[in-house]
């Protein structure tokens, strides 16, 4: 029988219910380590499951290491089920909250049209395009197999219950003893003689005179509604369920070429999905429904009807995952499939701050970044963004003695997460960020960012010579600073803000407010 024990005390892990779709298989805390313990096959069959990352064969015992606490969420491990692993307080909430808010805020950036990766401004509704699959096809295997509540499945199983239907006006020529009613175009085509007149039956009197009123036309007009599933709204779920399956054949061709023990994963995972979608797929609702030529987005129905509406927020959230992370397919492993939190924090500090920002200049005109593949896009040296009014951000920048983004470093090689150029204002010039997902406790209350942070932030300040501040952001509570006592605005120096998905920041919102004014005119003295 398998077992999992904290190594350091021997104590067993949590075994949770299975009462609840997902909610079976042990708690784990990300920073202690595991054993596993059983049967050689099961323990083999574990490791199989297990990403390479953070598991560690000890001869016939397996070695389980969260990356010292930074890695939440659940974990298939094969014969084991569902491994729950939270770090601190940070549970696998937090690190959906954190994705969707990035996907949110990047699936609308304006990349440029010459990067080797260039994401377009739009694409045709009813396709998803191949930028980054492997991102999309992460987020709709959470979506069908992993999400508890599994809400888009049960939303498509609603549809095919009870889709949206319509009635349809239509007019067609029938016999004239079939007819049900009696339009303006019936009378149209009896006073032009269209149609053949014949004997009435007998009995009907059509006309004055019974000699010579007995007489109907062969054929008339006949104006009637039918009912139809053949919807603009029924459409959009056919055309999502077809991009659904072409994602899923386009990662089931490239499994042969995914690194490490992924392609096996991967080739489990799509067979899973596949044997959801394709019964979907094949449900007669849409044996009489066509293809999707426009987007329905002002339909009532995708908007207000509960199934249609879930199935249209995937939808945005399946063409957002494709354009949304711009990062290596390791790295997308380690945040998508392991979970590292504190990867997933960096990044979304990032498009935290890229948001605080739009929301004071506007949307930025251009977004560049470079090379991408299949299952990932790489970032060089970095995303960077620029507005019209000659602000600028960039991630990840390098700052070498030779070159760096808007400024070079005097000394060593460095690389802020997060670069911010004004170019005029109180505090014109370079301001540094650097994303910690780490911090010291004060009891119960209270949290501050870790002295070695700040230590960082001097080294920044000290090496590039344009940078006027460098801040820490971190899952706290506690802002810092240490202004610059040679800089008036009190903008420049150092220092630390809380940022926590969900949660305002009001010291972050406030500097940067402070920072992005525009400088104030002078006053003019006038003579009198």
């Amino acid at each position: 029988m398998l077992r999992i024990v904290r190594r350091d005390t021997k104590q067993p892990a949590e075994i949770l219910g299975s009462l609840v779709p997902g909610a079976g298989g042990h708690r784990l805390t990300a920073e202690h380590e595991w054993l596993i313990e059983g049967p050689e096959l099961d323990v083999n069959a574990v490791h199989a499951a297990l990403p390479p990352r953070v598991v560690e064969r000890i001869g016939s015992t397996l070695l389980l290491s969260f990356a010292h606490g930074t890695l939440v969420g659940r974990i298939p491990a094969g014969p084991l089920g569902q491994l729950h692993v939270r770090s601190g307080k940070w549970e696998e909430a937090d690190y959906d909250r954190m994705l969707e808010e990035i996907a949110q805020v990047a699936h609308a950036l304006p990349f440029d049209a010459g990067s080797a990766s260039a994401l377009p401004y739009s694409r045709d509704p009813s396709l998803l395009a191949d930028d980054v699959s492997y991102h999309a096809f992460l987020w709709l295997r959470h979506a069908l197999l992993d999400h508890p509540d599994r809400p888009l499945l049960g939303a498509l199983k609603s549809i095919l219950a009870n889709p949206h239907r319509r009635l349809v006006r239509e007019e067609r020529e029938v016999p004239v003893e079939l007819a049900s009613a009696i339009s303006a175009r019936t009378l149209d085509d009896v006073v032009a003689g269209r149609w053949p007149f014949q004997r009435a039956p007998v009995g009907l009197v059509v006309g004055g005179k019974p000699e010579n009123g007995r007489v109907l036309p062969v054929r008339v007009a006949d104006a009637g509604s039918r009912e139809t599933l053949d919807t603009p709204e029924n459409r959009f779920v056919k055309a999502f369920l077809d991009a659904c399956d072409r994602l899923l054949a386009g990662m089931a061709a490239r499994v042969a070429h995914a690194p490490n023990k992924l392609g096996a994963r991967l080739a489990v995972h799509v067979a899973a999905m596949q044997a959801v979608i394709t019964p979907l797929r094949r449900a007669a609702l849409f044996r009489g429904v066509g293809v999707l030529t426009q987007m329905p987005v002002a339909s009532t129905v995708l908007q207000r009807r509960a199934p249609y509406r879930e199935v249209f927020r995937s939808h945005l959230l399946l063409r957002a995952a494709t354009r949304a992370l711009p990062f290596s397919a390791a790295e997308i492993v380690q945040m998508l499939e392991v979970k590292n939190v504190a990867q997933l924090y960096e990044l979304w500090c990032g498009f935290h701050l890229f948001g605080l920002v739009t929301a004071h200049l506007g949307a930025p005109d251009r977004a560049t970044m470079t090379e991408g593949n299949a299952f990932g896009a790489t970032v060089r040296r970095g995303l960077k963004l620029t507005w019209p009014t000659g602000h600028a951000m960039a991630f990840n920048a390098t700052y070498t003695r030779k070159h760096g983004f808007h400024g070079r470093s005097r000394s060593v090689y460095l690389r802020p997460d997060f670069a911010l150029y004004v170019p005029s204002g109180p505090a014109p010039g370079l301001h540094l960020f650097d994303a910690k997902f780490r911090l010291d406790h004060h009891g119960d209350e209270e949290s501050t960012s870790k002295s070695d942070d700040i230590h960082k932030m001097h080294t920044y300040c000290d090496a590039i010579a344009a940078a006027k501040s460098a801040w820490v952001l971190y899952p706290g509570d506690t802002s810092h600073r240490y202004p610059d006592e040679h800089d008036a605005s009190a903008l420049g120096g150092v220092g630390a803000f809380p940022a926590l998905p969900g949660k305002a920041a009001p010291s972050l919102v406030e500097h940067l407010q402070a920072l992005l004014a525009p400088r104030e005119a002078p006053a003019v003295s006038v003579a009198s």
